[in-house]
């Protein structure tokens, strides 16, 4: 009968480990929660989009730019 009650023991661990873990999830769900009180980030201003407009232009033309060639061939040579 010894063994009978270290099952129960053992149950009773479990299922108190699972309800903390039931807890923990809950708390963190709860913490995952909608932004309503956040403030939402303000739009960009005129220069404030002019300049990410720029940077994304340069950005687009280096890409888009020929590789260098390497000293002493030239471009026709391939």
């Amino acid at each position: 009968m010894r063994q009978a009650g270290s099952f129960r023991q053992a149950g009773r661990g479990l299922q108190a480990s699972a309800r903390a873990l039931t807890l923990l999830l809950a708390g963190l769900l709860a913490a995952c929660g909608s932004n309503e009180g956040e403030q939402q980030p303000a739009p960009a201003s005129a220069d404030e989009a002019r300049a990410l407009e720029d940077a994304a232009d340069m950005l687009e033309e280096q890409r888009h730019a020929p590789e260098p060639t390497p000293r002493g061939s030239s471009p026709s040579a391939n």
